[in-house]
């Protein structure tokens, strides 16, 4: 984490460089299963953005299914399906966002994806 403590710490205030610094440092922290330190980074990223980034919603509900606060991930994954379905709705979609991701947060989005899935079709 030493690198991007570093990043995080000669950026300038409210920057692009420091969301940046955020963003990565989540997913690094995700990349090394400290799913708490991912969510902590993204929502830091975030908070310098004037809108809704999209990346949020997809990304906090993988670093929360992953922590286990599964309610939540699958409210943030409503989120990313409502922002953009055909990319996180459908198991294609799915499947082509994930082409390049590690085995790891695959196996998490399929996780989350069946089970939003689930309960969707329990709704009907």
């Amino acid at each position: 984490y030493q690198e991007f403590n570093y990043a995080i710490q000669v950026a300038p205030p409210n920057s692009a460089a420091l969301r940046h610094a955020h963003w990565g440092f989540g997913w690094g922290a995700l990349r090394a299963g400290d799913y708490p330190r991912a969510v902590g980074e993204w929502l830091l990223a975030q908070q310098g953005y004037d809108g809704h980034p999209s990346w949020v919603p997809w990304s906090m509900a993988i670093a929360l299914w992953a922590k286990g606060d599964h309610d939540l991930a699958l409210q943030y994954w409503e989120a990313a399906v409502r922002s953009d379905a055909n990319r996180w709705a459908s198991t294609r979609g799915l499947d082509r966002e994930m082409a390049d991701w590690q085995p790891e947060e695959r196996n998490i989005a399929q996780e989350l994806h069946a089970e939003w899935k689930r309960r969707l079709s329990n709704r009907n």
